[in-house]
């Protein structure tokens, strides 16, 4: 009697999309499975965030009107050699390579800011006593940030409804349009502020929870809530900068 051949068991898959809908719908159940993924299986929601935010750049793009030439702004007529420079400016800000650069740019910030809430979310979950390895902080960061690619998808399908891309993100609207100082740096930090960064908060703690449950989950919710809102004052800080320097280069002109 020979035995029959048992079949091995099928290797785990690397990359795990099949985790995207629960993270949404059942987020406590798909961070305990996310736990046992070897480095924190974050190449899925990183592939999804990436496509999101390169479309998003790309409808954008799509529904921004470019300046019209032939109107003249008041108390300033250009040389010729101005008018070629502008409408230089306007044909380059309308080719496809540039679209191509700013696709590239915001991927480039995305991953950026993944390996930098990563490896802070390491260390202040580290001080709080947790036990998870680098990878698996990763891992959690990438995952935590899936409501950041529904906004994205939020505002491709509202930019192309209304023809126009969205000049007021966030709370931004209930900033004065004339901010200055202080208040323009407020503006900005409210361009970044919506529900979706308060759900990106509540999967970093459900997160956290998961990886390590010995975690108060209080004081865990205090740390990564300022966590967060520090990260968020650090990446509002170049447009702040950029923005009051085209407010003071205005006021001089």
């Amino acid at each position: 009697m020979t035995d029959t051949p048992v079949m091995p068991p099928a290797p785990p898959r690397r990359i795990r999309f099949d985790l995207l809908p629960w993270v949404i719908v059942q987020p406590r159940r798909a961070f305990e499975e996310i736990a046992g993924l070897k480095g924190g299986g974050w190449v899925a929601p990183m592939l999804v965030l990436t496509v999101a935010a390169a479309v998003l750049v790309i409808a954008t793009r799509a529904v921004t009107p470019l300046p019209d030439m032939a109107v003249p702004v008041e108390g300033f007529t250009p040389t010729p050699e101005q008018e070629a420079q502008m409408v230089q400016a306007a044909q380059m800000a309308s080719s496809p390579i540039f679209t191509v650069l700013s696709v590239i740019g915001q991927g480039i910030s995305l991953w950026l800011s993944w390996l930098v809430l990563g490896g802070v979310l390491h260390l202040a979950l580290t001080l709080m006593g947790g036990r998870g390895g680098v990878g698996r902080s990763m891992g959690l960061a990438a995952w935590a940030m899936i409501p950041f690619s529904v906004r994205d998808v939020v505002r491709i399908v509202a930019a192309l409804a209304a023809g126009q891309p969205i000049l007021a993100p966030g709370i931004s609207g209930f900033a004065p349009a004339d901010a200055a100082g202080v208040m323009l740096l407020v503006a900005v930090l409210m361009r970044q502020i919506d529900l979706f960064v308060v759900w990106h908060i509540a999967l970093l703690v459900i997160g956290a929870h998961a990886l390590d449950s010995s975690l108060p989950r209080v004081r865990a919710a205090v740390v990564l809530t300022v966590l967060v809102a520090i990260l968020l004052l650090i990446w509002s800080v170049p447009t702040f900068l950029s923005g009051l320097a085209g407010t003071m280069l205005g006021g001089d002109i």
